[in-house]
């Protein structure tokens, strides 16, 4: 096998490891979505987030569930969300924490305005 796939694999693992012994002591990351509310419908997205998703990123890189939320609204109405990551098989512990999280809050019920 080629030096750069072999390299992959092994940095793969690698993080695999450490994620494996964070999430050992914590249930899950909470982390925004994005540094930033959603643009406009009519902005081009590479434009308005020219950023990655560093936490989603490493998530997919590790095979690690993943649940978004929304989170309310910020800069000229528009919305705004969390995410929260899990151990591997935890997709259970995301979605009651998504559901307890919407049972006490109603911002998966609004909605931005429409121009």
């Amino acid at each position: 096998m080629p030096r750069a796939p072999m390299k992959a694999m092994r940095i793969r693992e690698s993080i695999q490891r450490t994620m494996r012994d964070f999430l050992g002591r914590y249930d899950v990351i909470v982390t925004p979505n994005f540094m930033s509310v959603a643009p406009p419908v009519d902005q081009d997205l590479n434009e308005a987030l020219p950023y990655g998703d560093p936490v989603g990123a490493l998530a997919v890189a590790c095979g690690l569930p993943g649940l978004a939320l929304p989170s309310g609204f910020g800069k000229a109405g528009m919305p705004a969300s969390f995410q929260l990551v899990g151990s591997p098989f935890a997709e259970a512990t995301l979605f009651d924490l998504g559901e307890l999280y919407q049972s006490r809050t109603k911002h998966y019920r609004q909605h931005p305005a429409l121009t």
